[in-house]
């Protein structure tokens, strides 16, 4: 309905205008000429919109159920990127806010057919161990929502002593 109202303002103001140039063209073969191009830019400034709507709506070309799929899954997949993200961004500032020490994100989340982002599990592997590192993921796990582990990892690339905390935790 908005496209329609906006196609119907888009076509009252160059009309508008076509008038009002037309009123103030002088006589003559120039009159001739400015008059068609009017015509010209009045057709196609009433006719562009339609065209975009069927490009659009892709009203012309068949439907490719493959391609759908694709486009489907392409999309719940930067869904799914885009959520990380932003889970990300939540878990920093509460970290960022708690502690000094170099930290390493994972998310682990699951996309619903109603693209609904269902958290599974964040891992927090830090550079050290430090005395705050439970209650910092206590409070992870509240303002997330989830349930959240934090490890140690050390130079070696092994992880060690995790502290988990459950949503009811």
């Amino acid at each position: 309905m908005d496209a329609l109202k906006g196609f119907a303002t888009l076509l009252l103001f160059v009309s508008a205008a076509c008038c009002i140039y037309y009123f103030l063209l002088p006589s003559g073969n120039v009159a001739k000429t400015a008059k068609k191009l009017l015509s010209v830019f009045f057709l196609t400034c009433a006719v562009l919109p339609l065209f975009s709507l069927l490009r659009q709506d892709r009203l012309w070309e068949p439907a490719s159920t493959s391609g759908e799929t694709q486009t489907a899954a392409d999309d719940a997949g930067r869904f799914a990127a885009a959520g990380e993200q932003v889970i990300k961004r939540a878990a920093a500032r509460v970290l960022d806010a708690g502690t000094d020490v170099p930290y390493e994100l994972i998310v682990e989340t699951n996309i619903g057919e109603d693209m609904r982002i269902d958290i599974q599990q964040v891992t927090v592997l830090f550079a050290r161990d430090f005395a705050e590192r439970t209650a910092l993921t206590a409070r992870l796990t509240q303002a997330l929502g989830a349930p959240v582990r934090s490890e140690v990892k050390h130079a070696a690339g092994a992880a060690e002593e995790p502290v988990e905390e459950d949503r009811n935790g």
